[in-house]
């Protein structure tokens, strides 16, 4: 309600003997010692009068060296003798960000990466902070890995490959615990503009997966109609982090908790689905999603049965299946508000939704793209009347909404259309 020339922020350092004793207190003394940690009491003033936010803000911390570290930002609440994960970000430069709405206590915290190489075994039973110090694998004779996520874990590909050795396996991410997936060697991308077909561009792996290419036709504004231009955005995945299934999976990974993708590459190889979220929580912020489902299985890339999936960046290329070649989703929300949905695509043409297939849900779509999705026509398709058969970009079913507010659905095909 105030003016921002007239609101002061203060940032005080807390004691260190006050400090540990309110972190052992409640964070707990079992967890991990980090390497460095700051405690600081953050206010928002108006004047002399103590004030909180209105709405989110981000908060960055700023100079911190965080090479070779990884960033974990706590709310303390003193009162309720609680600890808050604020899911913190580091950027390129270093900077610590996080959202919050309210202003107090914040323990910042550098924390050792484990590395971690060759089988995996048990590692990861009891949680904590990885980083890939070369390929890894998950299977070594008839030895089996422990892939149940049950406590908040934290993987930096680094530049490396972690495969799925078997079919049966996958990384399971139970309710309660969050697995975050970043790549701190996060590959490079190449953009040129121009080409004489704007919309049915698929996305497609090189035979060696060392290069995924995908598409997006930007839409501009030209008085009464608009100007379309094509982009070819190439990536080149040799030396990016990437965690691939050897065999074809049911999925890589199953989602009953909390999923947070920042970087990285997630590939399956002919399974069914890359990620399954099963009454969990998927964010997406960065990375690939690429190469994932077979014909006659819906939600090649993410399939989602009662969950929540929030995408703010990334991309989601070059999946197929039946419906929602890219993305199926029922019974829950899918907010978009970033990233784009690209080049995935459906063989059948009786199947709907050749990027997103929507059931019993919601999408809202504030901004992003859904772009050169692709799904073909049918024999009989073209009698169709009421629609049962389309959707190269988003279908929609069963009493499912669609709010948009923003973003972008263009360059898709449909042989219908």
């Amino acid at each position: 309600p105030y003016p921002a020339r007239e609101i002061t922020v203060t940032a005080t350092e807390v004691a260190d003997g006050e400090r540990r004793t309110i972190r052992d207190q409640i964070l707990g003394e079992e967890q991990a010692e980090p390497e460095r940690s700051y405690l600081l009491d953050i206010t928002l003033w108006h004047g002399e009068e103590e004030i909180e936010p209105t709405g989110s803000v981000t908060v960055t911390f700023s100079g911190i060296d965080t090479e070779g570290l990884y960033p974990k930002v706590y709310h303390i609440d003193t009162n309720a003798q609680t600890a808050t994960d604020m899911e913190a970000k580091a950027g390129e430069n270093g900077d610590v960000t996080v959202d919050t709405n309210h202003f107090s206590y914040y323990e910042v915290q550098l924390l050792s990466l484990q590395g971690l190489s060759g089988y995996v075994g048990d590692k990861f039973i009891n949680g904590g902070e990885f980083q890939l110090t070369g390929d890894a694998w998950t299977a070594d004779g008839a030895n089996s890995p422990i892939l149940s996520i049950t406590k908040n874990t934290t993987i930096d590909l680094n530049g490396h490959t972690l495969t799925i050795s078997k079919n049966s396996q996958y990384f399971d991410v139970h309710n309660g615990a969050k697995l975050t997936i970043v790549d701190s060697q996060a590959p490079q991308e190449t953009v040129t503009t121009g080409g004489d077909k704007l919309y049915g561009n698929t996305a497609s792996l090189s035979e060696d997966n060392s290069t995924l290419t995908y598409y997006i036709t930007e839409s501009t504004p030209t008085g009464t109609g608009t100007q379309e231009t094509l982009e070819q955005h190439t990536v080149t995945l040799t030396g990016a982090g990437k965690i691939l299934c050897g065999e074809a999976s049911e999925q890589a990974i199953l989602v009953k908790g909390a999923l947070e993708l920042q970087s990285g590459v997630l590939q399956n190889t002919g399974g069914n689905h890359i990620v399954l979220v099963d009454r969990g929580t998927l964010d997406i912020n960065g990375g690939y999603i690429v190469g994932g489902g077979r014909d006659g299985t819906p939600g090649g890339g993410i399939y989602v049965d009662n969950g929540t999936v929030n995408i703010q960046g990334g991309v989601i290329a070059a999946n197929r299946g039946s419906s929602g070649g890219g993305i199926f989703f029922q019974n829950g929300t899918l907010n978009i508000s970033g990233g784009a949905v690209t080049g995935n695509w459906l063989n059948d043409g009786h199947d709907n939704g050749g990027g997103i297939f929507v059931q019993n849900g919601t999408l809202n779509l504030s901004d992003g793209y859904v772009t050169n999705n692709y799904k073909k026509c049918c024999d009989d398709c073209k009698n169709d009347v009421n629609n049962t058969h389309g959707g190269g970009g988003i279908a929609l079913a069963n009493s499912s909404a669609m709010n948009m507010t923003g973003g972008y659905v263009t360059g898709n095909y449909s042989g219908l259309a």
